[in-house]
């Protein structure tokens, strides 16, 4: 027997961390939010646009993920390849990538997985941190120019 409460607050949670994400996006100034799946049919948790700035805003949020799962890394992997198309041929755009979830002890885990995807994908960093908001919200984020 499957036991909504849990799911539900495993659900809740999600929810939490998306919109959470979704504040710090909107308070970078990306408040176009892009209601599309990428070219490869995935879609993450938030993805919005400052059109008038050129950055593009990609979010995901992990409650029950780790850094270390094969099928996250492949869907994360997807996403930093269309911010490297977003990005190519104009050194006037601006990415941010941030991954937010509420378990300090895998903080560094998830920014050192993204870097490693950063560097196949050809993205280099320009900023990037680890960030603690509260006892169960932690976002590493990384920024690239074109």
């Amino acid at each position: 027997m499957i036991n909504t409460h849990n799911l539900s607050s495993r659900l809740n949670e999600h929810e939490r961390l998306v919109d959470f994400l979704d504040t710090m996006a909107v308070m970078l100034g990306c408040a176009q939010t892009l209601n599309s799946q990428l070219p490869d049919t995935t879609r993450p948790d938030v993805i919005r646009l400052n059109t008038k700035s050129d950055i593009l805003f990609i979010g995901d949020a992990k409650n029950t993920e780790s850094p270390d799962s094969i099928s996250t890394q492949e869907r994360l992997s997807n996403y930093i390849l269309w911010l490297s198309l977003f990005l190519s041929n104009n050194n006037k755009r601006k990415i941010v990538f941030a991954i937010c979830h509420n378990k300090r002890e895998n903080s560094h885990s998830w920014l050192k997985m993204s870097f490693s995807l950063f560097s196949r994908s050809g993205i280099y960093p320009s900023k990037y941190g680890v960030e603690e908001f509260d006892s169960s919200t932690y976002v590493e984020w990384i920024q690239a120019r074109g």
